[in-house]
């Protein structure tokens, strides 16, 4: 159960991200974070809200898939925050999940230390993040009938003992993957995440053709160590530093030429990973306003209640549309006291 405020307290949510299936928000208020149940420290929140489940059969079997996801992770040393889930049952008979993690400062966050960072800072957490995956990359390899798919981009990143005032990145740097909410794994050619949770981010009258003829191609790019590498060079253009991207492809070329898992992959060029963030921000954008019309009809003219959070404004100003370039975070606030 989620904590019971006190009668006279404030709160408001702060959004954290905008990603492609859910939100992520934060609490802010007394009563919303949590004693590190091994650390003993008092840790903030981070919530992500899934897209409802049709019984509580479908929820216990992704609560399972979530947690068997970061422990595989764990044992290939890519460590994720604290999590739990919760889950109610809707009035509707819908039943909802929330993801909860511990919540890090803005000065944690990768997408936004780069932003301060010099080039060869940056390109610092470029390889100490390449080889983070590394082993995930060869346990694919090793293990097809077993495969783990991983988003890398730089917004999924956080490193726990980085210090603005000593900004030097050590090459066994801790850092921790926080984008788990959708397990990622596929056994014997079936994932095992039920993919409808992607299909329901999409506006409805587009899910019949996503899920016939892009769903797998999507979903595919999740297990090529190559999409995944393009995916988080072309990130940091999404997050402030496009000059990066020369050095980064110079050394996302050197490290798949010394891998065993992607040696023989096409190299990148520069052209290649700007066209690619330029198409990936106009996808975004487009889908963004397909869900503001999608929710518009739905609530206006069907009377049913939209299960997606979105943002105020327009796609062109929503500040914390991660992946088309914004904020990604909310301003810096003071934690609980």
């Amino acid at each position: 159960m989620m904590n019971a405020p006190e009668h006279n307290e404030s709160l408001s949510i702060n959004i954290l991200g905008i990603g492609e299936i859910t939100t992520t928000i934060e609490v802010a208020g007394r009563w919303w974070g949590k004693v590190h149940p091994r650390e003993k420290r008092w840790m903030r929140l981070a919530y992500k809200r899934m897209p409802p489940f049709d019984s509580q059969e479908d929820v216990e079997r992704y609560i399972r898939s979530h947690n068997e996801y970061q422990d595989l992770l764990a044992t290939l040393a890519i460590f994720t925050p604290w999590h739990d889930n919760l889950k109610y049952k809707r009035g509707d008979g819908k039943w909802i999940v929330y993801n909860r993690q511990e919540r890090f400062t803005n000065l944690k966050v990768a997408c936004l230390i780069i932003r301060e960072l010099p080039p060869e800072r940056c390109v610092e957490i470029f390889n100490l993040l390449l080889n983070v995956m590394a082993p995930m990359f060869e346990h694919n390899l090793a293990h097809p009938e077993k495969l783990i798919g991983f988003d890398g981009q730089i917004s999924n990143w956080v490193l726990p003992e980085f210090d603005p005032a000593n900004p030097r990145i050590l090459p066994g740097e801790p850092v921790l993957y926080i984008d788990t909410s959708t397990p990622l794994l596929r056994y014997d050619g079936v994932e095992q995440l039920d993919t409808e949770l992607f299909l329901k981010s999409i506006p409805s009258l587009f899910r019949p053709i996503v899920r016939k003829f892009m769903l797998q191609q999507v979903l595919d790019r999740y297990y090529i160590p190559r999409e995944v590498i393009l995916d988080l060079i072309a990130s940091y253009i999404t997050h402030g530093r496009p000059d990066m991207v020369p050095a980064l492809v110079e050394q996302a070329n050197r490290f798949m030429a010394a891998s065993g898992f992607a040696r023989t992959a096409l190299p990148f060029t520069i052209k290649a990973i700007r066209d690619y963030n330029k198409e990936d921000v106009l996808i975004w954008k487009f889908f963004r306003t397909l869900k503001r019309i999608d929710r518009y009809l739905g609530e206006r003219f069907f009377h049913k209640t939209y299960d997606q959070r979105l943002p105020h404004g327009s796609p062109s100003t929503w500040q914390n549309l991660v992946g088309a370039g914004g904020q990604g975070l909310t301003p810096e606030d003071d934690p609980p006291t």
